[in-house]
């Protein structure tokens, strides 16, 4: 996936869609907005750079519900979502970093991302938390 763009089977919906995703059987999740499914059950990490994708709305005696918790229940044990809306140009350099720290040096999802922010800060263009702050990893860190 791209930075800011949507996973493959989402058929192009809304945050505010993707968000109303329903738990499934199967590893799979449901939209209220159509009978597609999306199948998660081998995906070990989804990475959703857009901009806000880690809120949601705190729900009492539930917690937080948004898009993490929908993956989440999914059966995708590991979310990076962004808290705030992000630069497109410094996501791009900060997704770029971080699938080379993950994928070619082996790293682990949490230094993959800490290492790729990092290298943010070192950068004087993009070294302001704006650019490199906004995204956390949630749930399974390794």
């Amino acid at each position: 996936m791209e930075g800011g763009g949507f996973p493959a089977g989402t058929n192009g919906r809304t945050i505010k869609e993707i968000s109303n995703l329903n738990r499934n059987k199967g590893g799979k999740i449901t939209s209220i907005f159509g009978g597609s499914k999306i199948n998660l059950m081998n995906a070990d990490l989804a990475v959703l750079s857009a901009c806000q994708t880690g809120l949601g709305k705190l729900i009492r005696g539930e917690g937080m519900i948004g898009l993490s918790r929908s993956f989440m229940y999914a059966g995708t044990p590991s979310v990076v979502v962004s808290l705030w809306s992000v630069s497109d140009m410094s996501t791009s350099i900060l997704m770029k970093r971080f699938y080379e720290n993950l994928i070619r040096k082996e790293l682990t999802k949490a230094e993959a991302l800490h290492l790729a922010q990092i290298s943010m800060i070192k950068d004087e263009s993009y070294a302001h938390p704006f650019f490199w702050a906004p995204f956390v990893l949630t749930g399974d860190w390794q």
